[in-house]
């Protein structure tokens, strides 16, 4: 697994009025994740809410919240929920988040459904395309002091 992650900056108030309340983040930069032989690249911009129900620790809820979102592999092919679930906790073990990989094994045991409802409202709301009303676009939500480079490889 070989993960880059370019930083995120925290949406002000007024950044949440304009993009929506829903979104707590912005990636500075782009991210990608190497996974067996899969790959998922999310460019500068990307607007994401956040681990829910859980703190926002470490770089595994970016890429599931990517992955919710389009439902696609950098191939062009599909991915499925249980893949998006399989990649955040495999994230998680990497990053060596032990308490959190434990935490979504039993969200993902025992609250599945909820895993669900999340999959299904992400298809209900959002494109299978990119649209620039998913992106933060205007540089003046992009902070250069807010950068954390991570660039983690195995």
């Amino acid at each position: 697994m070989k993960i880059v992650a370019s930083g995120l900056h925290r949406l002000t108030e007024a950044e949440r009025e304009r993009y929506g309340e829903q979104y707590k983040w912005c990636t500075l930069g782009e991210w990608s994740c190497e996974w067996g032989a899969r790959s998922c690249t999310i460019r500068e911009g990307f607007l994401c809410d956040g681990s829910s129900g859980g703190p926002d620790a470490g770089n595994a809820w970016v890429f599931h919240d990517y992955l919710y979102k389009y439902a696609k592999w950098d191939d062009g092919t599909w991915c499925t929920r249980h893949e998006a679930d399989q990649l955040m906790a495999d994230v998680l073990k990497f990053e060596r988040f032990r308490y959190y990989t434990f935490a979504f094994w039993l969200v993902r045991k025992f609250l599945s459904s909820r895993l669900q409802a999340a999959w299904d409202a992400h298809r209900r709301r959002e494109s299978w395309e990119f649209t620039t009303a998913e992106y933060a676009v205007d540089p003046e939500v992009l902070h250069p002091d807010d950068f954390i480079d991570v660039a983690l490889s195995e």
